[in-house]
């Protein structure tokens, strides 16, 4: 008997289905799909210095995948780094005076790339009316040095009346704000998901009403475009009569036998069905790239696969099956290619039908022969490895929705950020700024020699669970009161489980009271990663001090020393 899957139940009539496209699929793929499978670029440089656009390869995409909303449990410290949180911390950005927007005025992609030290977003945008398309470049200036997380703009609280935080309304820094608006197109009135490689801006550009077909890709040279010089590289590929263009994937590839590096792009229509594979003719995205069409995947011709784990003789192994099934593959509004440092390809798409959810596909490409000499593409196979929910809310308020901006972002280390913005910004009460989230890694920092690294977080269940979580970050000690919890989001009698990192010589704490005269207990810094996943059961070794008795639910003040 087959054990409950994850996508519902499989029918016999499902499972004859499965034997009759097998033969079919071992015919396209080879029984080890792996001898014929286009491989992804592995070999960009940390510091930026490679020759061509390329993306840092990210160690174990499905490991980091599984172990999202699984406490951070992870095989070893080196894959626990790079697991991202379910829950994002609260950001925000100004527009500029010229960019006010109206409840039509959706955000679409939103990228990240970061310049001298500078983290910049990109975030595409629909217009409507006679205005089309633009592209909003956000200069996040009070994060600068950040190349890992930028952590929380939006700490600083408001006081409400009552005395009490209300940090979901709190605004951020000035100096975060649009400081350029592009005109992308004087077509096109909707740019949709994006991607970036390098420093190289993939931008999907399509016509909506009126039953048109034209669509387009561009690509922007960010660097450019910070410096206001002319980002155009005139090599857009121009999809007339092709159909729509709402999101863009882009990676580099390894050389292919006797081929040279290059880039495979997957441009997707309508709520990412179809999508179109095109491969660059070159080693690099300059004046003499084009692209060429080498296969489209239709979902309803072509299906999805997707892997199970299944127990036969006291043993769990991987199984994979076949679907057309429509809650497999969703509505996606953004799909970021990923490669895996083993060359594999790995797709991750953002959507929201209720909920906020991330998907990850495993991309296999078929090819026989070289491309450039008459070989071709055989077969293209998503297979579905996982789907994680992700939570937007804060205090029942929405601060971001995955049927919006979201987008990838791999750090200079490998690790996996993610941003995601609100769908209609003007509907905020917030005015003139919008509102986004940042999920980041669970451990903002895995060691820590430096007060500037020192952090703890705290979640609202045992073992690292809960809907909600509070990091305190040591170079924001001063920016909201932590000595009274119940003035800092709330989080007065909530933490149940603590995570922290704190050089030697350091240590934060614990008090159950505000006025901090009762016995406290103080969380040792070690320099390391070290955890308490219940706050009614603290080892000695761990916190010292004149009360280690029962703090779950009984936490009410924080003091860093010295």
């Amino acid at each position: 008997m087959l054990p409950k899957m994850t996508y519902g139940f499989i029918s016999p009539l499902f499972f004859v289905l499965f034997l009759t496209i097998l033969p079919f699929v071992e015919k396209t793929f080879g029984k080890s799909w792996e001898k014929a499978i286009l491989k992804g670029y592995t070999e960009c440089k940390q510091d930026g210095s490679s020759e061509t656009p390329c993306n840092v390869c990210v160690p174990d995409v499905k490991i980091y995948f599984d172990a999202i909303g699984q406490n951070g449990i992870a095989p070893n410290p080196s894959i626990r780094r790079g697991i991202l949180r379910q829950q994002g911390d609260l950001s925000g950005f100004y527009l500029s005076p010229k960019n006010r927007v109206n409840s039509l005025d959706h955000l679409q992609g939103i990228q990240r790339f970061d310049f001298t030290d500078l983290p910049y977003l990109f975030v595409s945008q629909n217009r409507t009316g006679s205005e089309k398309a633009r592209l909003l470049l956000v200069e996040m200036a009070s994060r600068k040095g950040n190349s890992g997380r930028l952590r929380s703009n939006r700490i600083n609280a408001l006081k409400t009346t009552d005395g009490l935080d209300v940090k979901e309304e709190t605004s951020p820094p000035v100096k975060d704000r649009v400081v350029n608006t592009v005109l992308l197109s004087s077509k096109y009135d909707h740019a949709g998901g994006m991607q970036l490689i390098g420093n190289i801006l993939a931008v999907p550009l399509e016509k909506t009403g009126n039953g048109s077909k034209d669509s387009r890709v561009i690509f922007l040279n960010t660097l450019d475009l910070i410096q206001e010089k002319d980002g155009d590289l005139n090599i857009d590929l121009i999809r007339n009569l092709k159909g729509d263009a709402g999101t863009v994937s882009i990676a580099k590839l390894s050389q292919q036998g006797p081929s040279p590096e290059q880039y495979l792009l997957i441009v997707g229509g309508n709520d990412a069905k179809p999508l179109d594979f095109y491969m660059s003719n070159t080693a690099d995205l300059g004046p003499r790239t084009a692209w060429t069409p080498i296969y489209s995947w239709h979902f309803h011709r072509h299906g999805v696969y997707y892997e199970i784990q299944q127990r036969k003789n006291n043993e769990w192994n991987q199984t994979t099956w076949f679907t057309k099934n429509e809650a497999v593959y969703s509505k996606y509004q953004n799909l970021n290619l990923v490669t895996q440092c083993d060359g594999t390809l790995y797709l991750v798409g953002t959507r929201s039908e209720e909920k906020n959810r991330m998907d990850l596909f495993r991309l296999q490409i078929a090819i026989q022969g070289d491309i450039d000499q008459g070989g071709s593409v055989t077969g293209v196979a998503l297979i579905k490895v996982g789907t994680k929910e992700m939570h937007c809310d804060y205090r029942k308020m929405v601060n971001c929705n995955f049927s919006a901006a979201a987008g990838i972002y791999i750090s200079p280390s490998g690790t996996l950020n993610l941003y995601a913005t609100k769908h209609d910004p003007s509907l905020d009460k917030s005015g003139n700024w919008i509102k986004f989230e940042e999920f980041r890694t669970i451990h903002p920092y895995s060691q820590c020699d430096d007060p500037s690294q020192a952090w703890a977080e705290f979640y609202d269940g045992k073992n690292f669970k809960g809907d909600r979580g509070m990091i305190f970050d040591w170079v924001d000690r001063a920016l909201e009161n932590y000595g009274d919890l119940e003035r800092t989001e709330a989080f007065n009698d909530k933490a149940s489980s603590v995570r922290w990192c704190i050089p030697q010589g350091m240590n934060l704490t614990l008090y159950k009271d505000k006025s901090q005269q009762q016995p406290g207990c103080s969380l040792k810094g070690t320099g390391k990663i070290e955890q308490i996943p219940d706050l009614d059961q603290i080892p000695i070794n761990l916190c010292e001090g004149d009360d280690l008795s029962r703090f779950a639910d009984d936490l009410s003040s924080l003091s860093w020393s010295p």
